[in-house]
């Protein structure tokens, strides 16, 4: 983990992908977690890296999931899954 600005993460570029965590002020809720304060997300990150998150992996443990993780202290990555859906999907057609 690296601590910078969004300017210098970004690196020119213009889009980036953020979650909206109000967007899903009702889920949260509704499945009985709170979100963090910005300090405590922070907090939480660092902790988590000083103790070791463990190895990436796309499906279980990658970016999003740390950072969801960081902020409601559950794993979830709405992009992985969103792709093991395809499958089914495709089966349906």
């Amino acid at each position: 983990m690296l601590k910078t600005s969004i300017d210098e993460f970004l690196d020119g570029e213009e889009e980036y992908f953020s979650v909206d965590f109000d967007e899903f002020e009702e889920t949260i809720e509704s499945l009985g977690l709170s979100l963090y304060t910005p300090e405590e997300t922070i907090k939480r990150a660092y902790k988590k890296i000083n103790q070791g998150e463990g190895s990436y992996n796309l499906i279980f443990n990658n970016c999003e999931h740390f950072a969801f993780w960081c902020k409601t202290g559950v794993k979830y990555s709405q992009q992985i899954n969103q792709i093991l859906k395809l499958p089914k999907t495709l089966i349906k057609k």
